[in-house]
C-alpha cells in the first residue's frame, strides 16, 4: 500500500512542478506584457508633451530671407538680429554705404530698417533717405526733361554784342567806345519767373541814342541731356533821341560741347515805329571756349542790315567782328556768385554806308545769383 502511494506520488509531482513552472512562466509573459504596455504608454505620454505648434519668429526668420539678415547686410558682423542695433551697428553700416551711390543707397536703409525695426537711429536714418531721394529725383530730372524745355542747370556763356539767350538769374553791364564817335554803355538785370522763362530790364545806349530796353526770354527747348537751348527773345525798346518804340524778336540757338566750347546763334529783325518805319535784319554768332579754370577766349560776328528793298547801290549794312578773353575770378564752372567778365575789340568787317565806328574796345560783366 506504501508502495503504492508513493509510485502515484511520484507520478503526480512532475505534472505539478511543470503546471507551477507554467504558472510562472505565464505570469512572466504577463507581467512582460504589462511592462510593454507601460512602456508604450509612456512613449505616448511623452509624444502628448511635444510641442507641434507653429513657431511664428521662425516663420518670419524664414520669410525674412538671406536678403534681409542682418549677418549678410553688415558682411557678417550684425547684432541684435530683429530688434533694436546699437551705436556699433550703426557705424558699421555707415561705412558700407559710404561709396553708394543714391539709389542703392536708399535700399540699403530700407533694408536696415526692416531688419532693425527698432533701430535708436530711426530718426537719422528717416531724415538721410529723404535727402536721398530728392538727390535721387535731381539727377533723374535732366533724362525726363529730354529736349524739351524744363529745369537745366547747365550755363551759355555770355556774348558780347548779343542779348542772353538761356533764362538766369543775372545782372549784366558793360561798356564799348570806339572812333569817331562811339560809345555805348549797358546795364541790365534778368529776372527767372520759371526754369525756362525770364525777363529783364535795363538802359543801352546804341548808335541811334539811349534807350529802354525790356523784354522776355522763353527757352522752348532746354536739354540738360544734348546741353542745348533753343530760345525766343522778345525784346522791346524805347529810343530817347529820336523817340520811338522798337520791337526786337529774334530765335537763338545754342548748344556747350563739354565743358570747354560754347556756341550761339541769334538772328531776328528790329521792327521800328517811327516815320518812315524801319525794318533791320540782326544777327550774331559766337563761340567761346574755355582755356582752363580761370581763363578763357571768345570770337563773335554781328551785323544788321536796312533798306532791303532799295534797288539801286544796295541795302545799308554793316558787319562787325569782335574778338578777346574771358575771365571767372570764382574758377570752376559757373555757380552761385560765379562772375563772367570779358575784355575784347570790334572792327568793321564789311560795310555798305554805315560806318558806326572804324574800331572800338569793349568790356562787359555778368553776375549770376544762381
Amino acid at each position: 500500500m506504501k508502495r503504492l502511494i508513493i509510485a502515484l506520488l511520484l507520478t503526480t509531482a512532475p505534472s505539478v512542478a511543470l503546471a507551477q513552472d507554467g504558472d510562472e512562466l505565464d505570469v512572466d509573459l504577463l507581467d512582460g506584457e504589462e511592462e510593454d504596455s507601460s512602456d508604450d504608454k509612456k512613449r505616448l505620454d511623452s509624444a502628448d508633451d511635444v510641442d507641434f505648434e507653429w513657431d511664428e519668429s521662425e516663420a518670419d526668420e524664414t520669410e525674412l530671407g538671406e536678403e534681409h539678415n542682418a549677418e549678410d547686410l553688415l558682411g557678417g558682423e550684425g547684432q541684435n538680429e530683429g530688434g533694436a542695433d546699437d551705436g556699433k551697428t550703426y557705424q558699421k553700416a555707415k561705412e558700407a554705404v559710404a561709396d553708394m551711390p543714391p539709389d542703392e543707397e536708399v535700399i540699403y536703409w530700407e533694408r536696415y530698417l526692416e531688419v532693425y525695426p527698432d533701430s535708436t537711429f530711426k530718426d537719422r536714418i528717416d531724415k538721410r533717405i529723404a535727402e536721398l531721394m530728392d538727390e535721387v529725383y535731381d539727377e533723374r530730372v535732366p533724362t525726363r526733361v529730354g529736349v524739351d524745355a524744363g529745369s537745366s542747370t547747365f550755363k551759355i556763356s555770355q556774348s558780347l554784342e548779343g542779348e542772353s539767350i538761356k533764362p538766369m538769374q543775372r545782372l549784366r553791364f558793360g561798356f564799348g567806345w570806339g572812333l569817331p564817335n562811339y560809345l555805348q554803355l549797358m546795364v541790365d538785370y534778368e529776372h527767372k519767373v520759371r526754369d525756362n522763362l525770364s525777363v529783364h530790364g535795363g538802359i543801352r545806349n546804341r548808335y541811334t541814342g539811349a534807350s529802354l530796353e525790356l523784354g522776355a526770354h522763353w527757352a522752348f527747348v532746354q536739354s540738360e541731356r544734348t546741353q542745348t537751348v533753343v530760345a525766343l527773345l522778345g525784346d522791346a525798346r524805347v529810343n530817347a533821341n529820336p523817340a520811338y518804340i522798337a520791337l526786337r524778336p529774334q530765335l537763338a540757338f545754342g548748344k556747350k560741347f563739354g565743358d570747354k566750347l560754347d556756341l550761339q546763334v541769334q538772328q531776328g529783325v528790329e521792327l521800328e515805329a517811327r516815320s518812315p518805319a524801319g525794318l533791320r535784319l540782326v544777327g550774331l554768332g559766337n563761340v567761346s571756349y574755355r582755356i582752363n579754370e580761370t581763363v578763357g577766349a571768345f570770337v563773335e560776328s554781328s551785323y544788321e542790315m536796312k533798306n532791303l528793298t532799295w534797288a539801286d547801290g544796295g541795302v545799308f549794312a554793316f558787319q562787325v567782328v569782335s574778338f578777346g578773353i574771358k575771365f571767372y575770378p570764382s574758377g570752376g564752372s559757373m555757380k552761385q556768385g560765379q562772375m563772367e567778365a570779358m575784355l575784347g575789340a570790334s572792327a568793321p568787317a564789311a560795310a555798305n554806308y554805315w560806318g558806326y565806328h572804324v574800331g572800338a574796345i569793349a568790356g562787359q560783366g555778368s553776375y549770376y545769383f544762381e
